[in-house]
């Protein structure tokens, strides 16, 4: 299993890992494999870290549904033409828009990752904050798959794609006919599972105690029966949103602001670390090939604590 953490090329972040030297030596300290790289659309840091570069968590969009099936009164109800045209490139057309995330994916295997992070998942900004949404896991993961075979040729072979999980309508791991139904859509082999404990966590908004959200987790992934060897790899972070749900804005999503939508988010996807040792038990179920800590940090001995704090957990 390599552990590994995820890192983002932010100036906060660069502040205190801005040359590979200085990365190298803070993976020894903790013996870490490598990082999983955030890349939207920045080259440069690409090319900072390769050596260090485990894998690669694609950029992604967050609603997508109305504009892919083509349902313009929808989209154009919380975004311009313009707008459009900015979000999902060119002209604003599907076309374009495959062309985008094509243009993602060689970006990112021209890195040589061992993996690749894609998101499946769907929700509007007022179905974020309302907590209703329009379309279900079923539709959300056909049309995943039907996007994702349409660019697939783009990944080699031997670099391995891994769908995360969100709790939001998609594969949220809940619902093993919807993880079946999903991967065997996918026209392409070496695919498999990255599961975000605190993602899991967040579909039972029950869950005061980092114990309660493990065994949970448990509960889901022996549910899955043999899907269960999907997962090939875990983002390890913990979140306790219990009653956060109901703590809505006053504003509905369609005049909420970018801004206010990512604070609300971060009230529930916390990524904070576990310190439950229970979660020894999580890990021995699953096996993962990969272990990423996804924590939330302000600075960088802050990271350190929180990662030391999971490894011992872990009874290293």
């Amino acid at each position: 299993m390599k552990q590994l953490f995820n890192y983002a090329h932010v100036p906060s972040h660069m502040a205190d890992l801005g040359s590979e030297d200085e990365l190298q030596q803070f993976l020894k300290s903790l013996d870490l494999a490598g990082i999983e790289l955030f890349l939207y659309e920045n080259q440069a840091g690409l090319l900072r870290y390769l050596s260090s570069m485990v894998g690669i968590h694609l950029r992604f969009w967050p609603c997508w549904l109305d504009f892919w099936l083509g349902n313009q009164r929808e989209v154009l109800k919380s975004m311009s033409p313009q707008e459009v045209c900015e979000h999902y490139g060119g002209r604003g057309t599907s076309e374009d828009w495959l062309a985008e995330i094509r243009g993602n994916l060689r970006l990112a295997v021209s890195g040589k990752p061992e993996y690749l992070i894609w998101h499946v998942s769907e929700s509007s900004a007022e179905e974020v904050f309302q907590g209703r949404y329009r379309n279900s896991s079923k539709v959300v993961v056909r049309e995943v798959a039907n996007i994702f075979n349409e660019v697939a040729d783009e990944v080699p072979e031997s670099v391995q794609v891994l769908f995360e999980n969100i709790w939001h309508p998609g594969l949220d791991l809940t619902d093993p006919w919807v993880v079946d139904d999903f991967f065997s859509r996918l026209n392409r082999k070496n695919i498999g599972i990255m599961m975000d404990t605190g993602h899991l966590m967040l579909t039972n908004p029950k869950i005061r105690y980092e114990q309660e959200g493990i065994d949970y987790i448990i509960e889901q992934i022996e549910a899955l029966g043999s899907l269960k060897s999907l997962i090939r790899g875990i983002h390890l972070t913990c979140s306790l949103a219990e009653g956060k749900e109901r703590e809505k804005t006053e504003k509905v999503g369609d005049i909420a602001t970018p801004m206010e939508v990512m604070k609300y988010i971060s009230t529930l996807d916390q990524h904070r670390a576990f310190g439950n040792c229970r979660l020894k038990k999580l890990i021995d179920l699953v096996e993962p090939k990969y272990l990423v800590h996804e924590l939330n940090y302000r600075e960088i001995e802050e990271l350190r604590g929180l990662i030391k704090s999971q490894q011992k957990c872990l009874g290293r």
